[in-house]
């Protein structure tokens, strides 16, 4: 504004003190605005001022402004109008007409140069498809029709939208449009006579080539016409099959044409911002509309496992597939890449599963990544907690010098590939893996890849709690149980007041609303932690293995300064491992305790893996475990322990997880189980 002000205040020292002379900017109002009818142009007041005896008077609102040019038209009887300048005066002998221009054409031409009729178009055009949008709902939102429609009555030039075809035609080997072109929308009659037009095709072929804009005039019949190609697009060409097939998506094309008068460069333009605009909005669209739709399916699963839980692993992970891989289909339409999995990590194995896959042979459902694997771009992800990129290396190597050794799982080995790691609540439980053949680097849908990730972490968190919070409504009869057992227990005090208080304590022990964690607060020596923890589990578990596994989970609780939510979930899976003792022995060596730090995320995260050697279960139960209870098979009661656990950790963004180890071939199997507690505040029960 300080260069305006100082224009202004030169314009007012040439102008007499008994001058009067206002001047403004304004631009006529385009398309459907609503205020079109009342007021046809736009004033800028910033960009407006009248100089009257000496004075000079800015304006602060467009109305204050507007008022004052209905006042002054009758007040200054000369004029200079045009479309975007203004300028009143009283005539005077030291006013002349060749100052009055040299005014309109300074400001004109900061008017320009600044960016405020760009900023106008921009904003013009933005306001429309906004107002054209608010009256359309899903697939009707980009009407090309309507939009061409607009820009033919009020700007009273034709306009083509189209597709580019192969872009590796040559010029010499064009002979008319439909050769470079698809003609996707609009009409014009003036089409046909110059689609095979020499100049306009080199022009066509030109402004794709070069991603300009071009203008052109041809004389029989008297038509201006201007192309304009408007967005650019990363094209491969394999060179080893020489497939020149055109499989990305296609650049547009603006095509605008005038017959009879000279095409105004305003309206080009204003038509330009108007498409482009759209098709930003259509892009945009396109990409929000898989995020949106799996959040519907998701919520969609939820209640149907509201009504019907499932029991098994494998069956969970077929709810999650079903969700996730639709997902991930139309996330490929919407992106460059053209192959995705989903990598959930086994602690037991030491390997990534697929879970999730779109765009190869379902063969691939069966094969794994051995952590081991420290070329593999998945493992090198999950270990570091950091999104990998790998460039296309076969075709682009010459410019991006040597490539990491570093391979993608679910591609070729040349693809340009990505992976980043996927959490599950505050566990990070999976990898997500995307890879192109036909993208020089995919690095461009970094934010868009990251949110696609983030869902998938969130559909599988929803999917679990879904059938965790199913099964825990239809154990409501253990509330009403537990009122009865008391009443027993008042029963038999009346007689055995010693058994009768054992009965209670026993109840208690195992009671699912005791807050196991006070007692961890304010608790900062390692020894002390590890007594409260050894003194608050129930006699069936106290061992001297029990006090070392304390006092290991104490020392690494006390490095990364886990909260005593985090000692209260450790002591309840201590005490159920040590409570299942009589079928499965608890040892040293079954037993492993080990925390992950992830520094990029701020997480630390503990992990409790239970093998024991000794100890054979079913195989078929084994699926159930950490998922749903299990039914006793000799009498008609469930065992809710481990279920009730791992729908705890689950809840506060934890994991746990069961899986058979080694099978005896008579249907029995040495077996696994994997918790996962965060040591932190960060995630809130749900």
């Amino acid at each position: 504004m300080y260069i305006v002000d100082e224009v202004i205040s030169e314009i007012a020292r040439a102008i007499p003190q008994d001058g009067k002379l206002l001047f403004y900017m304004r631009q006529p109002r385009h398309f459907s605005d609503p205020h079109a009818a009342e007021t046809p142009y736009l004033l800028f007041p910033y960009l407006a001022f009248e100089i009257c005896d000496g004075k000079v008077c800015r304006f602060g609102h467009r109305t204050d402004l507007q008022k004052r040019a209905l006042e002054v038209a009758e007040e200054y009887t000369e004029e200079v109008l045009s479309e975007s300048a203004v300028v009143h005066w009283v005539p005077h002998p030291e006013i002349s007409r060749f100052f009055v221009e040299q005014v309109r054409r300074t400001f004109l031409v900061f008017y320009h140069v600044s960016g405020s009729r760009e900023h106008f178009i921009e904003s013009v055009s933005r306001r429309f498809v906004r107002e054209f949008v608010r009256s359309k709902t899903g697939r009707e939102i980009i009407d090309y029709d309507h939009h061409f429609g607009e820009i033919r009555q009020r700007l009273g030039i034709d306009i083509l939208l189209g597709l580019q075809k192969n872009p590796f035609l040559k010029l010499e080997d064009v002979q008319k449009i439909e050769d470079i072109i698809d003609i996707d929308r609009g009409s014009s009659k003036a089409l046909k006579s110059i689609s095979k037009n020499k100049d306009f095709l080199k022009d066509l072929f030109g402004s794709i080539a070069r991603k300009s804009i071009n203008y052109g005039y041809i004389n029989k019949p008297k038509t201006y016409y201007c192309i304009n190609t408007l967005t650019e697009e990363h094209l491969f060409l394999d060179r080893g099959s020489q497939d020149t097939a055109f499989q990305v998506a296609r650049q547009a094309v603006l095509i605008f044409i005038k017959g009879g008068d000279r095409l105004s460069l305003d309206a080009v333009h204003n038509a330009t911002k108007l498409i482009s605009t759209s098709l930003r909005e259509q892009a945009s669209a396109e990409r929000e509309d898989p995020l949106f739709k799996v959040m519907r399916a998701s919520q969609d699963a939820e209640e149907r496992l509201g009504t019907s839980p499932v029991e098994t692993r494998e069956a969970l992970e077929r709810e999650i597939r079903n969700i996730l891989e639709p997902f991930l289909r139309e996330v490929i339409q919407a992106s460059q890449a053209e192959k995705i999995a989903v990598w959930r990590f086994d602690p037991f194995n030491k390997e990534f599963v697929e879970i999730a896959s779109v765009g190869f042979p379902s063969s691939y459902r069966h094969l794994t990544i051995p952590q081991t694997n420290d070329v593999s771009l998945c493992v090198k992800s999950y270990v570091t907690d950091q999104p990998i990129w790998q460039e296309h290396r076969d075709q682009y190597s010459a410019e991006t010098g040597e490539q990491p050794l570093l391979t993608n799982d679910i591609g070729k080995f040349s693809d340009a590939t990505h992976a980043r790691p996927i959490w599950v609540g505050s566990t990070k439980s999976a990898v997500i893996e995307f890879a192109s053949s036909r993208a020089k680097r995919l690095v461009t849908e970094g934010q868009y890849f990251e949110r696609v990730s983030i869902t998938c972490g969130e559909v599988i968190r929803r999917i679990e709690l879904a059938n965790d919070r199913s099964w825990l409504s239809r154990m409501s009869y253990v509330h009403a149980a537990r009122h009865r057992i008391e009443a027993i227990i008042r029963e038999i005090q009346e007689t055995d007041e010693q058994r009768a208080d054992q009965l209670r304590s026993l109840l208690s022990s195992y009671s699912i609303v005791q807050d196991s964690e006070n007692r961890f607060r304010n608790v900062d020596n390692i020894d002390e932690l590890a007594d409260a923890m050894v003194s608050a589990m129930s006699t069936v578990t106290t061992s001297p293995l029990m006090r070392a596994l304390c006092e290991k989970v104490s020392q690494q609780g006390s490095e990364h300064n886990a909260s005593p939510r985090s000692y209260g979930l450790v002591l309840e899976i201590l005490d159920t491992l040590g409570s299942n003792a009589g079928h499965s022995p608890l040892l040293i060596e079954d037993v492993s305790v080990e925390t992950d730090y992830d520094e990029p995320s701020k997480i630390a995260t503990m992990k409790i893996l239970y093998r024991p050697k000794a100890a054979l279960q079913q195989a078929v139960r084994l699926s159930q475990v950490c998922i749903s209870p299990i039914k006793d098979s000799r009498s008609a009661t469930y065992h809710f322990g481990l279920f009730l656990l791992a729908a705890q950790l689950r809840m506060v963004g934890g994991s746990a997880s069961a899986a058979p180890m080694v099978d005896d071939g008579f249907g029995n199997s040495l077996f696994g189980v994997a918790f996962s507690i965060p040591l932190n505040d960060s995630e809130g029960a749900v």
